[in-house]
C-alpha cells in the first residue's frame, strides 16, 4: 500500500515542520558537492533571471556587467561541470587540450573586455591545500590559458569557493582568491525566490562539523616510498619486494593521469607495500598496472617522435611512414596517430 502524505510506510503520522524536519525524518541530506555545485550555487546567484548576479562578481572583485540572459541577446554562458577536452570538437579549437580537468562551474561574459570566470569548489570533501592549488593549476593551464591564447584579451577569474572552516584552516596556504559558502549565504539572504536553496546552504554549513569527510592521514599504509623511475627500474629488473602502490585517486585518478601525461611520474615519489592482499583504500593498486601505463605512454611518446619525422620528410605515403602508422596503430590504438 502506498504511504499518505504525512505518515510512514507503516502509517504513522510524522509531524512535517520544515525543511530541517523533513531532512530528519524523510530524505537525508544530499552530500555530493555536484549537488552544491550544479544546482544550490547556480540557483541562488542566478536568481529572478540573472537579476542579482553582480552580488557575486563583485564577490570576485569583480565590477558590475549589464547581464541578458534573452535568446536573442544573451551575453553570458554558464556552465557546471564543464570539460573543455570534451567539449571543443570543432576548428576554432585547434589543438584543444586532451586533459580532462573539469572546473566545477565555469562562466563566460560577453563584453569589453570578455570575462571567464572559473570555480573550484569543495564542502564536505576534506581536501589537502596542496592538492586543490595542484588541482587549480591544471585547470588553469588545460582550461583558462588554452583560451587566453584564443581569444586576446580574455580576462579571466579563477577562484576557489570553501567553506569558511576549511578557509582558515588552511591560512595561507590555500589558494588565492578564495571566496566562502557563507559569503554567497550573507550575499543574498535577503532574496525570498531563493529562500529554499538559502535555508539548504545554511543547513549544510550547520552540518558541516559533523558531515565532513574524516580527516585523511597519508603514509599510514605505506611500508617505503619510491620515485616512478625507481619502480620501473626495480619492475624491469625482476625485482619484486614491493608489489602496490598509492597515488591520490588511484590507478585512474586525475592526479595519476596528470604525473604521466605531463612527465612528471618520473620523479615523483610514490607510497609503496610489499603485498597486494587487503589493499587499505581505493588509492592503492598493483605496481605492474603503473608499469603498464607508464610503458605505453614512452611507447606512444617514442612512436609519435618517428611519425612526426616521417611528416617532416613527406614521408607519410611511403612504406616507412605506413609501416610507423601501423605499428602505432597495434602498440597504442588508433587514439596515438594525432598524437604531438
Amino acid at each position: 500500500m502506498t504511504a499518505q502524505p504525512g505518515s510512514t510506510p507503516t502509517g504513522a503520522s510524522v509531524p512535517l515542520t520544515g525543511l530541517s524536519e523533513l531532512l530528519k525524518t524523510r530524505l537525508p541530506l544530499n552530500r555530493k558537492e555536484v549537488f552544491f555545485t550544479a544546482t544550490v550555487l547556480p540557483a541562488i546567484i542566478c536568481a529572478d533571471r540573472f537579476k542579482y548576479f553582480n552580488r557575486f562578481l563583485n564577490l570576485l572583485g569583480l565590477p558590475n556587467v549589464p547581464i541578458d540572459v534573452s535568446r536573442e541577446k544573451a551575453n553570458i554562458q554558464l556552465f557546471t561541470e564543464y570539460c573543455l577536452a570534451e567539449s571543443a570538437h570543432d576548428e576554432r579549437f585547434p589543438g584543444a587540450p586532451r586533459d580532462g580537468e573539469t572546473p566545477d562551474l565555469v562562466i563566460f561574459i560577453e563584453g569589453s573586455p570578455p570575462m571567464l570566470i572559473a570555480v573550484e569548489a569543495k564542502l564536505y570533501t576534506r581536501t589537502q591545500p596542496s592538492d586543490l592549488k595542484e588541482e587549480m593549476e591544471r585547470q588553469e593551464t588545460h582550461v583558462l590559458r588554452y583560451l587566453r591564447d584564443r581569444w586576446p584579451g580574455l580576462q579571466t577569474t579563477h577562484t576557489a569557493l570553501l567553506p569558511e572552516a576549511m578557509k582558515a584552516n588552511f591560512g595561507d596556504r590555500g589558494p588565492t582568491p578564495t571566496i566562502t559558502w557563507e559569503d554567497i549565504m550573507r550575499e543574498y539572504q535577503d532574496l525570498e525566490s531563493i529562500r529554499y536553496f538559502l535555508e539548504i546552504l545554511r543547513i549544510a554549513l550547520e552540518e558541516y562539523p559533523n558531515l565532513k569527510s574524516p580527516e585523511i592521514t597519508f603514509g599510514a599504509h605505506a611500508e617505503h616510498k619510491l620515485t616512478g623511475a625507481d619502480i620501473l627500474d626495480r619492475h624491469q629488473r625482476r625485482d619484486t619486494e614491493f608489489q602496490a602502490m598509492g597515488r591520490r585517486g588511484g590507478l585512474n585518478g586525475a592526479a595519476l593521469k596528470a604525473d604521466i601525461s605531463e612527465g612528471r611520474w618520473q620523479r615523483q615519489v610514490y607510497e609503496v607495500r610489499r603485498s597486494l592482499l587487503n589493499l587499505p583504500a581505493t588509492n592503492w593498486f598493483p605496481i605492474s598496472d603503473f608499469v603498464a601505463l607508464v610503458s605505453r605512454n614512452i611507447l606512444l611518446t617514442a612512436f609519435g617522435a618517428v611519425l612526426n619525422a616521417a611528416r617532416d620528410e613527406n614521408s607519410d605515403d611511403s612504406a616507412f611512414g605506413r609501416r610507423v602508422r601501423q605499428i602505432i596503430m597495434e602498440q597504442c590504438g588508433a587514439d596515438a596517430l594525432t598524437a604531438r
